[in-house]
């Protein structure tokens, strides 16, 4: 019995050392999550590239010429914006346009172009841009002196050119024709009468004008003096008209009398009236012209001169002959 206990206490013993001996190892932590990174900044954009500013001052639309120059002016100006920022004023007469000029010169503009309605009233205020050292570009009418960047503009000499290369091939180098013109006296007029008989008396000496009369700008004044040129010629074979609305009075002077030895009449303007009649078996078959595209090209000079091009003191828009055969060409420029 004795034995039997002391085997019991023994095993006792024997269990109470192992039991000490064994470690319960904690549960292992778990590991420390990394920080959150804060969101990356997205990176600043670049500053926007700064415009050329462009200020322009037209004349007002109180015609039909003027009225397309402004059409196509504003198509020009939705052209390379992304460079280019346009300021478009209209001043309703010279005290209005002195006024825009003034104040585009307080504005920091890169180029001001001014199409003066006067050129002799605005000379001042134009003047004054140029010497405030602002790069000045007169369009469509000139101003005198030479205080600008650039003039823009055409040649009513070479419109008179045009008219008379294209009577001398008509007429076969000889005829007889009338000259309808425009304000005699004005500087237009001059210039478009001195082209055309220029070019008769040196190329085409055996075409002789046999009259001439002013109709103004007016179809009535055309249909009235066209009249009296016929009364007063047996024969006329051609007529050349200064401006449109006086030419359109002589095709009806003409056709009312029935006069059938005229067989061309070639004007100055070039409106759609016009065109549409080429091609017809009306006697009006030409336009010798430039067209109301000054204006955009006053922009197009600026832009290409802010690119850095240097630029002529004086650009021209040329002079074209306009007939049936072309006049698809032209027939959205015509007013």
């Amino acid at each position: 019995m004795k034995r039997f206990l002391a085997l019991i206490l023994a095993l006792c013993m024997v269990f109470a050392l192992c039991a000490c001996g064994a470690k319960t190892e904690a549960p292992a932590a778990a590991p420390a999550e990394a920080p959150a990174e804060a969101p990356a900044e997205a990176p600043a954009e670049a500053p926007a590239a700064e415009k050329f500013r462009i200020a322009i001052c037209a004349m007002n639309a109180d015609n039909t010429w003027m009225a397309k120059h402004l059409e196509l002016m504003e198509k020009e100006i939705t052209k390379e914006t992304d460079q280019f920022e346009y300021t478009l004023s209209v001043g309703k007469n010279t005290a209005d346009q002195q006024g825009i000029i003034e104040t585009f010169m307080t504005q920091d503009y890169d180029v001001i172009i001014v199409m003066p309605q006067d050129s002799v009233l605005l000379k001042d205020v134009c003047d004054r841009v140029y010497d405030a050292g602002i790069p000045l570009i007169v369009a469509e009418r000139p101003i005198e002196g030479d205080k600008y960047l650039c003039y823009v503009g055409a040649s009513d000499y070479a419109s008179g050119q045009v008219a008379g290369e294209y009577l001398g091939e008509v007429l076969n180098g000889e005829g007889k024709v009338a000259v309808l013109r425009n304000y005699v006296g004005s500087q237009g007029d001059a210039q478009r009468y001195a082209g055309l008989a220029d070019v008769l008396a040196e190329k085409y000496p055996n075409i002789e004008i046999v009259r001439e009369a002013d109709a103004e700008n007016s179809r009535e004044k055309g249909y009235t003096m066209m009249g009296d040129i016929l009364a007063a010629c047996e024969q006329v074979d051609a007529v050349y008209a200064q401006v449109d609305e006086a030419g359109l009075g002589a095709l009806q002077a003409i056709e009312n009398a029935g006069r059938t030895d005229v067989k061309h009449i070639i004007g100055v303007g070039g409106c759609k009236e016009i065109f549409d009649l080429f091609g017809t078996d009306s006697v009006y078959t030409a336009i010798a012209s430039y067209f109301p595209t000054m204006g955009p090209l006053a922009i197009q000079t600026a832009r290409e001169y802010l690119k850095g091009a240097e630029l002529e003191k004086e650009i021209l828009d040329p002079a074209y002959r306009v007939t049936a055969e072309n006049v698809a060409e032209f027939y959205d420029l015509g007013v």
